[in-house]
């Protein structure tokens, strides 16, 4: 093996590492804000409205980036678009650890979302850059999600422990900031040219024409209501398990890495059925399983609050499942259509935690809780049937059946 193909094979190995880790970061930063809710409540004297204006604020940030950082990528590159979105979190982070009043609260969270929303397309990008033509991309594109999951488990398990010993919230996101700091030195030192791409004009007709279209007005109902669960589920479990449960921190802390536990091995696992039962179909089974698990444990005994995080199991396949079969309605304008299709997950992203805020506030937890998290499910449950009778009763038999 020359020296060039060494180099070559270094390249790709470093910066594969280099994707998974700032997706694990990314999983990691974005889910400890469930264990940190009770220490700031009673720190700041803040309500559940507010909480949920800073959660709204986070994927607002998110829904800004994923629209505009594809443009900036074509620029300015993958590993300057990573180091981008670090700065952005490390700045966002830090500010939020510092801050005390719900303005500057908010705004810090709209820089940790725009920061973890570049980080999304950067991330993404990377791993389609590197693998396609060789048949491995969708292997190391579940990769990608599998390494957001671990660090969605690991974050929350470290904020509860630290919470749980006596530090403060603000030293959990502190904490946080190192990790992002070696990301970004991380992206600074590898050496990635980015492959010559040609400056598409932008055509405003078809992206008009898919944003209408049935297609997309239903998988984007679908992915912003699995976001606004999942979202939901992460921002509000720990607050609620202690609440209404009566579960410690530390507990609670871990019924919602088991939740990203769920997810991560739901994905691993179905991975090898979902060809065999059908996109929609799949779907169907999954988000009716999640709202069974959901009303269980809601519903239930304290004895059986485990069903909870259990739904994490189920809904796992619902994200790469839908971008799969919105990839199979056309082979043209791929990017256009993930691109919106991701938009609409920080819709959700933004939607879900603010309105179970907003409605807790109101009506207690306890009820805005399943309020939220079954309207949700049952609007996905709705949205696919439609789609399975009505839009894709003679597409392709993997959609479907």
């Amino acid at each position: 093996m020359n020296s060039k193909s060494i180099n070559k094979s270094s390249t790709l190995i470093i910066s594969t590492i280099g994707a998974f880790l700032s997706f694990f970061i990314f999983g990691f930063v974005d889910n400890i804000k469930g264990p940190t809710i009770s220490p700031l409540l009673q720190e700041l004297g803040f309500n559940y409205s507010n909480i949920g204006t800073i959660f709204f604020g986070a994927y607002f940030g998110f829904f800004i980036a994923v629209i505009f950082s594809g443009l900036i990528g074509d620029i300015i590159g993958r590993k300057f678009l990573t180091i981008l979105g670090g700065v952005l979190l490390f700045i966002g982070v830090i500010s939020y650890s510092y801050s005390a009043v719900l303005l500057f609260l908010s705004l810090s969270m709209i820089i940790v979302g725009l920061g973890l929303g570049v980080i999304e397309v950067a991330a993404n990008a990377f791993i389609v850059d590197l693998y396609s033509g060789s048949n491995k991309s969708g292997k190391y594109l579940l990769l990608l999600g599998f390494f957001h999951s671990l660090g969605a488990m690991l974050g929350p398990l470290m904020a509860g422990k630290l919470i749980q010993s006596g530090a403060s919230w603000k030293s959990v996101y502190r904490i946080s900031a190192i990790m992002i700091a070696v990301l970004i030195v991380y992206f600074l030192l590898i050496n990635y040219k980015k492959p010559d791409t040609k400056k598409a004009k932008i055509d405003f007709d078809i992206i008009k024409t898919i944003l209408f279209s049935k297609d997309m007005i239903l998988f984007s109902v679908v992915i912003l209501s699995y976001v606004g669960i999942e979202i939901g589920v992460a921002s509000w479990i720990v607050e609620y398990l202690q609440k209404y449960k009566g579960w410690s921190i530390s507990v609670s802390s871990i019924a919602l890495s088991l939740f990203f536990f769920g997810i991560m091995f739901g994905r691993f696992f179905s991975s090898f059925i979902v060809e065999k039962i059908g996109y929609i179909k799949i779907m169907i089974y999954s988000i009716s399983s999640a709202a069974v698990c959901l009303a269980l444990g809601i519903f239930g005994p304290k004895e059986i609050s485990f069903f909870i995080p259990l739904a994490g199991l189920f809904i796992s396949i619902i994200f790469p499942t839908t971008t799969a079969a919105v990839s199979e309605i056309s082979k043209d304008n791929i990017a256009i259509r993930l691109g919106m299709l991701f938009a609409f997950a920080g819709i959700g992203g933004m939607l879900g935690p603010w309105l179970l805020g907003v409605v807790s506030d109101r009506l207690g937890l306890n009820l805005g809780f399943p309020i939220i998290l079954l309207s949700f499910s049952v609007i996905m449950l709705i949205t696919l049937i439609i789609i399975q009778k009505f839009i894709y009763s003679s597409k392709p038999a993997e959609l479907v059946d």
